[in-house]
């Protein structure tokens, strides 16, 4: 899993729906051209945010992120009231489990994002007791049961939020 995830984009202030099937669905030309022409203008909105979003943060709050420029937590917090985006009905869960390395946690925050532009969508975020940020010293991987499990719930808030 990665430390974010997409569940599923709703209609702002609801709970995620399930998808309607393309297969029902006949689409005409006019359907077409107007589908075609409203992604367009997603994408050029979502570029002119983009350039917004990059002027009303600091160079030092953004981290590479597979080739990508991400959002450390500060940033995207910032962004994210900038924006008018809502956080609500933040969850934890946690799993536990062991393995042929030993007994390991981890949990998942997720929570619904929703704004007048963008709809709503669930996001999750996870951390672990496996994760080297926290786990690993000196080459060496602590025991779960040395892991701090408060700062492992923060870094699932955290990277929900970025």
């Amino acid at each position: 899993m990665t430390a974010k995830e997409l569940v599923h984009p709703g209609p702002a202030g609801l709970e995620p729906q399930p998808r309607q099937e393309l297969e029902h669905i006949v689409l005409t030309e006019d359907m077409v051209t107007r589908l075609v022409r409203q992604a367009e203008l997603r994408q050029d909105f979502f570029n002119k945010l983009l350039v917004v979003a990059l002027k009303g943060t600091r160079p030092d709050g953004w981290m590479n992120f597979g080739g990508n420029p991400w959002p450390r937590t500060p940033e995207a917090e910032r962004l994210r009231r900038d924006f008018g985006i809502s956080l609500t009905h933040p969850r934890f869960e946690i799993e536990e489990g062991t393995d042929e390395r030993g007994s390991w946690f981890a949990y998942s925050c997720t929570a619904l994002f929703s704004s007048d532009v963008f709809g709503t969508m669930e996001i999750s975020g996870h951390a672990g007791s496996r994760d080297q940020f926290f786990a690993k010293e000196h080459d060496v991987w602590k025991p779960a049961s040395e892991v701090d499990r408060p700062s492992i719930k923060q870094a699932a808030y955290s990277n929900m939020l970025q």
